[in-house]
């Protein structure tokens, strides 16, 4: 705020420098950036006249490079106010590949508006003495709503909505048998499921020593073999300890071992064979995002940079937002935030989390959707809401029921899975 009352507008100038880079590298990714930027929208003039000059060769099909914007803007006599040819190659220099360009266009986006909504209210301010207020209120809000709409999601109408979901109930009907969405490895879930389905926002539940994260991490490392990218934000634990638990699943050695390094020559083995499988899965991790605006930034740059076509959040109530100092309204942003970002990148998110200590009140322990921790928001922005049950929490091994007490669009059920807390491993029931 102090930087707008001294004078100095909102801007990045290392977002502009990164788009334009970008472009020079890529080409192709014009079409991002022209769905959220216009010349305009950058602060520095010269960035702005390199831009056009980039659109005006896009449009004519030729190549967007240090030679032809040399050759361009000499011809509109605009290469010496724009830093000459020297500038445009600093700015291929500056950056190693286009995957955030639609992050950095949203960040110039975002100061466009904030310097066009400083210069409404400037007017505003400069009329306040006039007679006729309403007028003066119907200007401030017809100019704003133009500044809202910039960058606005397309109103879409029915026949593009039965247009869709017609190509999706053909895919599907070609498709007899096969899961259309993203596998978590347990066909009892699956059959539920139909896989897990793009925007969609799933709460796994349950309460301590359930084994949440190892099923949670048994469903990535199922869906990661079968070539689709993951990623996991993980919040609670660090490399090692996912590393280990990793090991001991996909090696199916006992944890404590591992830990020990107590092994026989054929456990050794299992293990360096185990490891050559996780090297090959495409998971990608973040074990140091807590904050809400951190968590955001690492699931786009998930998304954007390595293809990932499925989150983990492990889990919700270690998440933080500085901006809400209530838990419940803290919570309930976290959970909405990802929602949207489910939505936005078309993938599916899930999220673990606690259940209240009420739960242990009870004589009947199993977890109803009332338990969720902290939020009530929590049930209202889920999809599907799992939780884990066993009768006895600390038994290292036994059936461990999946109550699937949420479920929009595919209604409740249970499902029965084994579990092995020796080596931290889910398996269908019928394979135990």
């Amino acid at each position: 705020m102090t930087e707008y009352i001294a004078g100095v507008p909102p801007q990045n100038i290392e977002a502009e420098q990164f788009v334009l880079g970008a472009l020079l590298i890529d080409n192709g990714a014009m079409t991002t950036a022209l769905k959220l930027i216009s010349y305009e929208d950058f602060y520095r003039k010269s960035h702005g006249k390199i831009f056009i000059a980039m659109n005006e060769l896009f449009n004519k099909n030729e190549p967007i490079d240090i030679i032809t914007m040399t050759d361009y803007l000499r011809r509109m006599n605009d290469l010496e106010e724009v830093g000459g040819s020297q500038y445009l190659t600093s700015l291929v220099t500056m950056v190693p590949t286009s995957a955030n360009i639609k992050y950095h266009s949203m960040i110039i986006q975002e100061h466009a508006k904030k310097r066009k909504l400083m210069d409404v209210c400037r007017k505003v301010i400069d009329r306040i003495n006039e007679d006729n207020l309403d007028a003066l209120m119907m200007q401030l809000r017809s100019e704003t709503q133009n500044i809202l709409s910039r960058g606005a999601e397309p109103i879409v109408d029915m026949r593009e909505v039965a247009r869709k979901t017609l190509e999706c109930i053909e895919r599907r009907y070609i498709d007899k048998g096969k899961i259309s969405g993203i596998p978590s490895g347990y066909a009892d879930i699956d059959t539920i499921t139909d896989g897990f389905q793009p925007c969609d926002l799933i709460i796994l539940g349950a309460r301590p020593s359930m084994g949440k994260t190892a099923l949670a991490m048994a469903m990535v490392q199922n869906a990661a073999e079968t070539g689709c990218p993951v990623g996991v934000v993980s919040i609670e634990m660090g490399s090692q300890q996912i590393g280990i638990r990793t090991m001991a699943s996909l090696s199916q050695v006992e944890i404590w071992k591992l830990r020990k390094g107590i092994l026989k020559r054929e456990e050794f083995n299992a293990i360096t064979s185990a490891t050559s499988r996780m090297v090959s899965l495409p998971i990608y991790f973040s074990f140091s995002a807590m904050e809400l605006d951190q968590i955001r930034k690492v699931i786009t740059q998930m998304v954007e940079v390595k293809g990932v076509k499925m989150i983990v959040v492990d889990y919700l109530q270690l998440a933080r937002n500085q901006r809400q100092k209530v838990r419940e309204r803290e919570i309930g942003e976290i959970s909405t935030t990802l929602k949207q970002l489910a939505k936005t990148f078309q993938i599916p998110v899930i999220a673990l989390s606690q259940l209240s200590r009420e739960v242990e009140k009870r004589e009947d322990k199993r977890p109803k959707l009332s338990d969720l921790r902290d939020s009530g928001g929590i049930e209202q922005d889920a999809d599907i809401v799992m939780f884990l049950y066993r009768d006895n929490p600390k038994e290292v091994q036994g059936i461990t029921e999946v109550h699937f007490a949420k479920g929009r669009n595919i209604g409740l059920g249970n499902v029965k899975l084994y579990f092995d807390g020796n080596t931290m491993s889910f398996r269908n029931h019928k394979d135990k």
